[in-house]
């Protein structure tokens, strides 16, 4: 049984997640944005009204005065991108005190709206950005991509072939199934959901155990509550939301500090879990 239930992050429909957005910053004192499309901000606008304000830019044109006026504006030289359904597109972001909204972004408007809501990822994020955000030799800044499920199991089934470690938590059984041949080889240790055949059966050939402290962590997919699971491979990791033996999106993060902090992770829920 699990012992907290905490949602880690969510995907909305694009008018909830900006509603999402203007809920956020009303409860925070502090809002840094970064990226965002314009028209986004001036929506933001009424919501930001008293509070400490830092504006991210990376275009070369100057920011219209009534953006500008809102706080302190600072230049970036990377560019923020994200992809999504296969295609590269803008990606900005609104950081709170403890998390952050992801918006996916191009010409034609929002395409996508998403939230980290766990506090020790989302304050990581905020640092990794501050370090690199005015680094002249880094231009683009591309870690994060959202798929269309498919192509999202076979992006994990590749960077699995890749990889010298690999830790699965709470994966439906679909995709233990998928990745078996994948997983021969290496160094592999999976959390399962529950104590089952599966289970038992993927311990003859890898390190498995059953965990309770984990399995708290769920995600919410477009107003639908979802399990959460994940796998950490050497260069970053993988999330995936689903529910019964559907798979409703996946996504990942290619950056080796999110790798290395996800393994952490895991080998604190390791030592949690319990022996089939």
């Amino acid at each position: 049984m699990a012992l907290v239930e905490a949602k880690v992050d969510e995907i909305f429909e694009i008018e909830n997640g900006i509603k999402a957005i203007k809920e956020g910053i009303a409860a925070s004192n502090v809002v840094e944005l970064i990226n965002l499309p314009y028209d986004l901000i001036i929506q933001l606008k009424p919501f930001l009204k008293d509070k400490k304000i830092k504006i991210h830019h990376n275009k070369s044109d100057a920011i219209p005065e009534e953006i500008a006026e809102l706080g302190q504006v600072c230049f970036t030289s990377v560019e923020m991108k994200g992809t999504y359904m296969g295609r590269v597109v803008e990606k900005g972001e609104v950081f709170l005190r403890n998390s952050i909204f992801n918006v996916w972004w191009d010409k034609s408007g929002i395409v996508n709206i998403g939230s980290i809501d766990f506090s020790k990822c989302a304050r990581c994020i905020m640092e990794m950005h501050k370090n690199i955000m005015y680094l002249e030799e880094m231009d683009v800044l591309n870690i994060m991509t959202l798929y269309d499920p498919e192509d999202g199991l076979d992006a994990i089934e590749e960077a699995v072939k890749r990889s010298k470690r690999v830790r699965m938590v709470n994966l439906p059984k679909s995709i233990v199934k998928r990745l078996y041949f994948a997983l021969q080889g290496k160094d592999v240790k999976i959390i399962c959901a529950e104590e089952s055949e599966e289970a038992k059966r993927a311990k003859e050939k890898f390190s498995v155990k059953v965990a309770g402290g984990l399995l708290g962590v769920y995600s919410v997919y477009k107003g639908k509550k979802a399990n959460s699971g994940g796998i950490a491979v050497d260069e970053g990791f993988f999330s995936v939301d689903y529910i019964g033996n559907e798979i409703l999106n996946v996504r990942s993060v290619m950056w080796k500090k999110c790798a290395e902090c996800m393994m952490g992770y895991f080998d604190w829920g390791w030592l949690e879990a319990r022996k089939i």
